[in-house]
């Protein structure tokens, strides 16, 4: 409801517990790992005595299950925006096993050309139906890579 008016984009993450008892939320990239696990500690006991059948999988509850308490306190968790945008690039674009396993980074042209087919495909084109990878032969690709990060992610910040 407030994305219009306030510029919150993106995706945030609830976690609750009641020991103590703590309404919190959080948006991508700050933290939200480290505070998931925290919280998964704070509720352990809700998985209990079997946590695959009451957590999942994950055998873990970043909210709890508890009624939560209505004086619950709530707190949100802000990043500086630009250190959140150059922890995005560092996380998902930088490393190039992560780049192509998670295909979060854009241009595809640029950051995962392999994956990018060509309008030419199967008309017998130059490149077989692939795009050129065009950072081939740049030196300095690390300020290249966040060059095009940068042009590209203003829309997209908070995917990451």
């Amino acid at each position: 409801r407030d994305i219009p008016t306030n510029g919150a984009y993106g995706f945030w993450h609830h976690f609750y517990t009641t020991q103590p008892p703590l309404n919190f939320c959080t948006i991508e990239k700050c933290g939200t790992t480290e505070w998931r696990k925290a919280f998964c500690k704070l509720n352990a006991d809700d998985c209990l005595p079997n946590p695959l059948q009451l957590c999942g999988k994950k055998k873990c509850a970043w909210r709890t299950k508890k009624k939560m308490p209505d004086d619950a306190p709530f707190a949100v968790f802000l990043r500086d925006p630009l250190e959140r945008l150059l922890s995005g690039f560092l996380d998902k674009c930088h490393k190039p096993f992560v780049r192509r396993q998670q295909g979060h980074c854009e241009p595809n042209v640029v950051f995962n050309p392999d994956d990018v087919v060509v309008a030419d495909r199967g008309k017998g084109g130059k490149n077989n139906g692939k795009a050129t990878d065009l950072m081939a032969h740049l030196e300095d690709k690390d300020k290249q890579f966040f060059a095009a990060y940068l042009d590209v992610m203003p829309l997209k910040w908070n995917a990451h």
